[in-house]
């Protein structure tokens, strides 16, 4: 691009003093688009739904803050300890459909929060759930409560902590209410352990517990439900483990009413009970029948043994469930993969026999009913919308229920904005930079790439789709090479232990969105791929194992003209044979440095050629997370990984060095950048001028046996690898929880930040921007006016010393496109063109872009300048495309130190 030498006036000498941050890092900001709310990825479980004040209150179990893993993996990967479900809920109407388009995160605790069930009071709602919580012995499992209120506001953030001994597990809640406070019950893991209950106020004070049922002869209660017509409770559950169910009655104050109910002794019993102002309605499983009647407060049943509701033969039931729509009950059950429903009126008539409401073009499970005026609410979980991949596996579905048996069409209740996760950064100042990240919503996934300057601000609205698929793709990885980025990822081929490799694909694309490939191109077999450039070239690396032909792991390599997108090699090469772990790869000088599983590492040549692998570093893993970086003079390249000696929640962060001759100035270990409690994992590494800085996922303030969950620490060290913060600096500390960080050098002592950060029931992206040790204070101002590629991007680069060489440059403008850069010494922020026209107009320069669209200019800062005094710039580029024919860029500040 060409540049233009000025020296600016000393009319603009005259500039205000700026009330500078000290901080390094600026306020992370959430990156807008990519926002249609859609079932939410994860797995929805467990759904329970109750009747308040002009709408219900739907809670499930939702293992969502799993999609982005952890030293475990835990519940995501199937492992035996504890994972992360928490509990959320959302607000629907009287068909079902959700209020809001965020769930509301109910509780998040750490470990697992399970089974929740809810009841209304009449005012507000109380939410119950098992919660798994740390202990001297390890853990346990008691029985907690959270209110909300009518408008979805947690009164509780702190949950009530119901019952919870340490040396026993409290399982399977059940609430209800009755005058104005709820009774909670709920069964010890004992084997002949009675089930115990509580009365929780209005007000949230807990009163002593008693016991619901005494501890019946060969096992504990099971299968309870729980309802209240208003003024009492009936308890259903199952004793011996299903041959009898039963039913137990008591007043407002949680106080026994009798002996018990038999309901049933037929074989496989599991019962459920429904309820409204005017009664009770019981029904149960059993014989491959489902049979039901009404019952009165004083427990008498209007048709002893059950009247039959469904079929005389069926298959087992996971979910029954009782609902009355204000003139009549209905009951739901279900036969996967199909939801039953039936209708029954108050004498117990069967008015309408059990027929189908809902069909899985998969499985459905775990119906549950709800009460409501007209119609009744039927859930379910349903596995339709998974694929056979992934651990995205199950979505809460609803329908109604009329009066007269009629279900309206089926919709998804659990819904969210889509998960962004993994997240990677490429790119230079001259053409900006591209994140890209995985975007995913229920059996779907789509790697998503959006440009964004050198402070992080996006230059569209929304990012661009680069490649849309089912969970079988993900892992991406971009690199850019000064003109072209290249995008890779892979994509599951079977789920099989000796079935087909995933293969990786790739695709060209520019700063401003173009796709230079009209599909994906097909690099290799394998997985997890990194990439980077050296010149024009890009190489993809990944590790390729077939369970079959192979019995270890190979790390290869292909490489790709940039400009053209053909593969110089005419089949993968190796780069190192048995390999374990994940990959990462940089580009130096006139070479690849790539650097795999336990942390070793080989130099690839511009010809492809592979040199012998040494130990890059020391670590006990046998396979670790880590990530490379190089400098500005790409002569030398920086580690940072992983380090655990033993067990993985003693994981620490370090680093090593590594010149373009294979020497390195550190130990084998590396310097420690953090060895904080707890586990320090998945780091980010920038080289800067004259520094470096580390981002991880840090669980000093949490439990690192859950998934997903942690915060975002940061380090800096010297050029000497010397660490200048050795305990930290929180990035991003919240109690939800941020799994994952990116770090891109983006110009002189400046780096972009981006995190996925767990807000509003999705990880969402945020970026930021990091000011080093002597780094140029440039920020941006204002609102830009999008053309034909977006917002025009501005820079700046020059220590803002007076007298220093100062550098601006504009990119994003149409090609050859006329225009003027505008210089003031104050801002004045005048709304203009749907943007802001952002510094006072105390100079105006013309200036006309090159053929890329770039445009700079060389100017001297004024002497004399006061210390923290801004000048204020912005270019205003003639474009056919933006609305008013005239596109800008953000405003420009430029400090001095």
């Amino acid at each position: 691009m060409p540049s233009h030498p000025l020296t600016v006036p000393a009319a603009l000498a005259i500039a205000l003093a700026l009330d500078l941050s000290a901080q390094t890092f600026t306020t992370p900001a959430l990156l807008p688009g990519d926002a249609t709310v859609a079932p939410s990825a994860g797995n929805q479980a467990d759904p329970k739904i109750a009747l308040g004040s002009g709408g219900s209150l739907v809670v499930w179990q939702d293992d969502r803050s799993s999609l982005i893993d952890s030293v475990f993996g835990g519940q995501a990967g199937g492992s035996s300890v504890p994972g992360n479900f928490d509990i959320y809920g959302v607000l629907v109407d009287s068909d079902g459909q959700p209020l809001t388009p965020a769930p509301i995160l109910i509780n998040g605790d750490s470990w697992d929060q399970n089974d929740p069930q809810v009841a209304w009071n009449g005012v507000e709602y109380l939410v119950v759930f098992e919660s798994m919580r740390p202990t001297p012995n390890y853990r346990s499992i008691g029985i907690y409560g959270v209110r909300v209120t009518v408008a979805g506001t947690v009164r509780d953030p702190v949950p009530l902590r119901i019952c919870d001994h340490p040396d026993l597990d409290e399982r399977f809640p059940v609430v209800a209410s009755a005058g104005g406070n709820w009774l909670i019950g709920w069964s010890n893991s004992t084997t002949s352990a009675s089930m115990e209950g509580a009365i929780v106020t209005s007000g949230g004070a807990i009163q002593a517990k008693r016991t619901l049922v005494p501890a019946p002869a060969g096992s504990p209660p099971t299968n309870a439900q729980l309802a209240s017509d208003g003024s009492r409770y009936v308890l259903v559950y199952s004793i011996a483990w299903g041959p009898e169910a039963r039913a137990s009655r008591f007043d407002a104050n949680g106080n026994s009413l009798g002996a018990p109910i038999v309901l049933s002794t037929a074989n496989g019993v599991t019962p459920a009970v429904g309820a409204h102002a005017g009664g009770f309605y019981v029904a149960w499983t059993g014989a491959g029948t489902v049979r039901g009647t009404p019952m009165d407060g004083n427990g008498v049943l209007a048709v002893p043994g059950g009247a039959l509701v469904g079929p005389a033969t069926l298959a087992a039931i996971s979910g029954l469930g009782i609902g009355f729509d204000g003139q009549a009950w209905t009951v739901a059950y279900d036969q996967s993969p199909q939801a039953f429903a039936a209708k029954v009126a108050n004498d117990g008539t069967v008015a309408q026999s059990a027929r189908a409401i809902a069909t899985s073009t998969r499985s459905l499970s775990v119906v549950t009913v709800g009460n409501g005026n007209g119609r009744t609410p039927v859930l379910w979980v349903d596995h339709r919308l998974s694929p056979v991949w992934g651990i995205d596996i199950a979505d809460v579905f609803a329908t109604t229920v009329d009066t007269a048996g009629n279900a309206q069409p089926e919709h998804v209740v659990t819904v969210s904005q889509p998960n962004q996760i993994n997240s990677r950064i490429a790119g230079d100042p001259a053409i900006g930079y591209l994140v890209v990240y995985v975007s995913t919503t229920s059996g779907a996934r789509r790697i998503m790439a959006r440009h964004v300057d050198g402070f992080g601000n996006p230059s569209t609205s929304e990012p661009f789709l680069v490649h849309a698929n089912d969970a079988s793709i993900g892992f991406p990885d971009v690199a850019c090479n000064g003109r072209e980025f290249v995008v890779t990822w892979h994509q599951l081929q079977s789920t099989a232990t000796n079935g087909p490799p995933p293969l990786v694909f790739c695709m060209r694309c520019t700063a401003s969105g173009a796709l230079l490939d009209p599909t994906p191109v097909r690099v290799m077999e394998g997985a997890n791929p990194s990439t980077d450039a050296v010149g024009d070239t890009f190489l993809i690396a990944a590790r390729y194992h077939h369970a079959t032909l192979q019995s270890t792991a190979v790390l290869r390599g292909r490489r790709l003209d940039g400009g053209t997108g053909t593969f110089l090699d005419a089949t993968p090469r190796v780069i190192q044979l048995g390999m374990s772990g994940l990959t990462d790869v940089v580009g130096l000088a006139d070479r690849w440095l790539a650097v795999w599983g336990a942390v070793t590492g080989a130099f690839v040549l511009a010809d492809g050629t592979a040199l012998p692998p040494f130990h890059a570093a020391d670590t006990a893993a046998s396979s670790t997370r880590l990530m490379l970086a190089a400098n500005a003079a790409r002569d030398e390249a920086v580690l940072a990984y992983q380090y655990r000696t033993s067990s993985p929640h003693l994981t620490d962060v370090h680093v090593r060095r590594f010149r373009i001759d294979g020497t390195s100035p550190d130990p084998l270990l590396g310097p420690i950048v953090s060895n904080a409690n707890q586990a320090q994992i998945r780091p980010t590494v920038a080289s800067l001028d004259g520094e470096y800085l580390v981002l991880w996922a840090d669980h000093r303030d949490h439990l690192d046996y859950e998934p997903g969950i942690g915060d975002v620490y940061a380090a800096r060290l010297n050029s000497n690898g010397g660490v200048l913060d050795p305990n930290g600096v929180p990035l991003y500390d919240d109690p939800f929880g941020e799994g994952a960080a990116m770090l891109q050098r983006t110009g002189r002592g400046r780096a972009l930040h981006v995190v996925s950060d767990l807000r509003d029931g999705a990880y969402r992206l945020s970026v930021g921007t990091y000011l080093g040790v002597g780094a140029e204070r440039w920020s941006t101002v204002g609102r830009g006016v999008p053309g034909l590629r977006g917002i025009p991007a501005i820079d700046g680069h020059g220590t803002l010393r007076n007298g220093s060489a100062v550098e601006l440059s504009v990119a994003g403008m149409p090609a050859n496109a006329p225009g003027a850069l505008v210089l003031g010494a104050a801002a004045v922020n005048v709304p203009l063109f749907g943007g802001v026209f952002v510094p006072r107009a105390d100079l105006v320069l013309g200036m006309v872009g090159d053929a890329q669209g770039g445009w700079s200019l060389r100017l001297q800062w004024p002497a004399g300048v006061p210390a923290q005094s801004s000048l204020w710039f912005q270019a205003w580029v003639a474009d056919s495309a933006a609305a008013q024919g005239l596109a800008a860029t953000i405003g420009l500040r430029g400090t001095t130190p």
